[in-house]
């Protein structure tokens, strides 16, 4: 992650930031992990991941603070774990219309 530069944004280009920071994430757990291809359910690995990801902001919330850098790191973690999701759904979808 590029982490936050605290400098005067526009609405979007602090939104631009945060996408680049999710994308960014995306590709680490992708090399991290590797992802799930070829199965035809993953709503309960996605729910599982996503789940402990979510629990891991509620940590950082109650033992840092709403504005910490922790809470920012997990919400992108969050995010990119629900892109992932879309990004499934989107592929399986893709294979049943074509395939």
């Amino acid at each position: 992650m590029s982490g936050v530069q605290f400098i005067a944004m526009t609405p979007r280009q602090r939104q631009m930031h945060v996408l680049n920071d999710v994308a960014s994430e995306r590709a680490r757990q992708d090399r991290k992990w590797g992802g799930w291809p070829g199965v035809d359910r993953v709503d309960e690995r996605f729910t599982a991941v996503l789940g402990e990801e979510f629990g891991e902001v509620c940590k950082a919330l109650m033992e840092d603070g709403e504005l910490s850098p922790e809470i920012r790191e997990e919400l992108i973690q969050v995010a990119a774990v629900a892109v992932a999701w879309v990004e499934q759904i989107d592929a399986l979808n893709e294979e049943r219309t074509i395939g």
